[in-house]
């Protein structure tokens, strides 16, 4: 069995070749399969997150939810306690500053965090899914944790990704926790 560090190599070096043309083409298509779910348009409120180094963007997801007065919840790392991350409500990406990964998070000086969050939808990031909808992050438990909480543990979670970060099986640990969908540029699949 193929351990979780080596998987995390191969699949950032695969999501590394991509050119920036082709992974915001990719990223287009594979947000374009949640655009389309009935899912998506009757949601009130998502909580997404802002693709960087290299993972599937979700620029026109948040431009869509932000355009259509959708509740944006957008995660912020928290320093004291690794691992876990605040959501915040954000209305347009001048809400956004680096955070502690350099990561475009919700500026604490203006985005509140949100205490009990209510949230119809939510979209997260990966290294890979496989087909069951486990998924393989970067190894800090961060949406592992948050998918596990309360409210989100009820809520519809979709991975993005793209199409070569699916495979048919990832090694699984306990406190992993699956999303019910991912969409890729060529399908969505339902897990």
């Amino acid at each position: 069995m193929v351990d979780k560090a080596d998987l995390r190599r191969r699949f950032r070096a695969m999501r590394d070749a991509l050119s920036d043309s082709q992974a915001a083409e990719l990223s287009r298509q594979a947000q374009e399969r949640i655009l389309e779910m009935r899912t998506w348009r009757e949601a009130r409120s998502v909580l997404l997150y802002v693709g960087c180094r290299g993972e599937t963007t979700t620029d026109r997801l948040l431009q869509t939810a932000w355009d259509d007065a959708k509740t944006v919840l957008l995660p912020r790392c928290l320093p004291s306690s690794p691992g876990e991350m605040e959501l915040a409500c954000t209305r347009s990406g001048q809400d956004l500053k680096p955070g502690l990964y350099a990561i475009p998070e919700p500026d604490p000086e203006t985005c509140r965090a949100v205490v009990s969050p209510a949230v119809d939808l939510v979209v997260v990031p990966a290294l890979a899914f496989d087909r069951r909808g486990y998924r393989l992050g970067q190894g800090g438990g961060y949406y592992d944790r948050l998918l596990a909480s309360e409210p989100f543990s009820h809520t519809l979670a979709i991975g993005l990704a793209y199409d070569f970060q699916v495979v048919d099986s990832l090694p699984v640990d306990s406190w992993d926790r699956p999303v019910a969908a991912v969409a890729t540029s060529k399908e969505l699949i339902w897990t």
